[in-house]
C-alpha cells in the first residue's frame, strides 16, 4: 500500500516486491509506528539488494501522511548500517528522479553524491513513457561506505 501511495503508476508491481523479499528479506528495513493496544503500523520501508562491491537501494518509501518526521533519514541510516554489518559493499547506489526534490534533498543531505545522469533510465519503455515520448530521467547517486583500514 505504501508503494502505491508513494509511487502511483510508477510503483514496482507487487510480484516484484514479493520476489525480492523472497530472495532475501534480511535486506528490507521497515519503519513501524506503535499504535494503541499493540496495533502497530508499517509506515515506511527500504529495500536493498547487496552484491560484492555495491549495495543497491532499490526502493525507499515513507507513507505520505508520515513524512517530515525523520523516518526517511532513519531508514537510510539503518540501511547503511545494515550494509556495513552484513556485506562487503564499498558503496550504496540508488536511482532517483531528479525532479523528486524531497527525495533528492534527503539523499544529498545524507551524503549521497551524483555518480551519473541518464535521460532515459528505463529505456523509454516504462508505462509512463510508452507511446508518449516522455523521458524517464534518473540520477544515480552513490554513498561511500567508509570502512576502517584493516590492521595486520
Amino acid at each position: 500500500m505504501i508503494e502505491a501511495a508513494v509511487f502511483g503508476d510508477n510503483r514496482y508491481p507487487y510480484f516484484v516486491l514479493r520476489q525480492l523479499l523472497d530472495v532475501d528479506s534480511s535486506h528490507c528495513v521497515v519503519a513501524i509506528e506503535p499504535g494503541a493496544d499493540d496495533d502497530s503500523a508499517v509506515i515506511g520501508y527500504a529495500l536493498t539488494m547487496r552484491g560484492n562491491r555495491h549495495a543497491w537501494l532499490a526502493s525507499i518509501a515513507v507513507s505520505p501522511d508520515r513524512r517530515g518526521r525523520g523516518h526517511g533519514r532513519n531508514l537510510l541510516q539503518r540501511t547503511v548500517d545494515s550494509c556495513l554489518e552484513a556485506s562487503d559493499a564499498d558503496e550504496v547506489l540508488l536511482a532517483v528522479d531528479p525532479g523528486n526534490l524531497p527525495a533528492y534533498n534527503l539523499f544529498t543531505s545524507f551524503g549521497f553524491v551524483l555518480l551519473e545522469h541518464h535521460d532515459q533510465y528505463f529505456g523509454g519503455s516504462s508505462r509512463r513513457s510508452a507511446g508518449t515520448g516522455a523521458d524517464e530521467p534518473r540520477d544515480v547517486l552513490s554513498y561511500s561506505l567508509h570502512r576502517p583500514a584493516t590492521q595486520f
